[in-house]
């Protein structure tokens, strides 16, 4: 659940899938199934490892009539480590996005990030796979609370598990997802990411114009909130006058009625 993209990048994916095969998508973080409903259109195999008991169950619901889906609940390193001891020489494209979440109820993972231990479970990269590690920002520097920070590995400690999967591949980090890919597609990725990258200063700026355009937003909701009351106030004592107005016209009408009668009478009998 990156800050840029809810689920993984449309652009990454089909980037990465026209250049480079691959054999199958491995997911760590099922969540409701959002990102393998995205990924089983460009692979021929998806699986997706979810630690929660309860989204594991709606995620099964969700791909049990579909047999280019699999879905495991566990620990997913532990998952992970049976899987890829079985697809040494199979392509994979791993997302590695099963830390915790407040509202992700009981979980297989005791772990609020399992990272270190998923990486150390792939063991070895085959030349063509690609690690993509979502959430970026939450290993650059200690995450804010709610997460215990201490649970966290800094940069440095993904990258050194990642150095031990291959030595062939080059690190990044695109739109708060690390990406580890193979050097073949270094020029490739250059141009890509120089494409799609999003600028944060750029966004650090829109943001301080956002807030200040909310800022004059609220004054004049403000503004015309009290013209509103205003006019409200004016509406009630037009009312109020009106009804006044009546009231005396229905006393004047009453007395001239009076008046009317009684020189009826008076004529009437002289």
């Amino acid at each position: 659940m990156g800050a840029v993209n809810f689920s993984i990048d449309i652009n990454l994916i089909t980037f990465l899938t026209n250049y480079n095969p691959f054999d199958m998508f491995i997911e760590t973080g099922t969540f409701k199934g959002d990102t393998v409903e995205m990924a089983k259109k460009f692979f021929p195999q998806c699986i997706s490892i979810e630690s929660s008991h309860e989204y594991y169950k709606k995620a099964l619901s969700r791909f049990e009539n579909d047999d280019t889906v699999t879905i495991i609940h566990g620990n997913s390193g532990k998952v992970l480590a049976d899987l890829t001891s079985k697809s040494n020489d199979y392509s994979i494209l791993f997302w590695l996005d099963a830390h915790q979440c407040e509202f992700e109820g009981e979980t297989e993972n005791t772990l609020e990030t399992p990272i270190l231990q998923e990486l150390s479970a792939i063991a070895h990269l085959e030349p063509n796979s690609v690690v993509l590690i979502d959430d970026a920002r939450l290993y650059l520097c200690p995450p804010s609370k709610p997460y215990d920070y201490l649970q966290w590995p800094d940069f440095e400690k993904i990258y050194l598990h990642l150095k031990k999967l291959s030595t062939n591949h080059i690190l990044a980090v695109y739109n708060d997802v690390i990406v580890y890919y193979p050097n073949t597609l270094k020029t490739s990725f250059s141009a890509f990411f120089q494409k799609y990258s999003v600028d944060l200063i750029d966004i650090v700026n829109k943001n301080h114009k956002y807030v200040s355009y909310i800022k004059e937003i609220k004054e004049k909701e403000a503004v015309i909130q009290d013209q509103q009351q205003q006019l409200i106030e004016k509406e009630l004592l037009i009312q109020k006058q009106h009804k006044e107005i009546v009231s005396l016209s229905m006393i004047d009408l009453s007395f001239f009625n009076y008046i009317k009668k009684r020189f009826r009478s008076f004529i009437k009998h002289r």
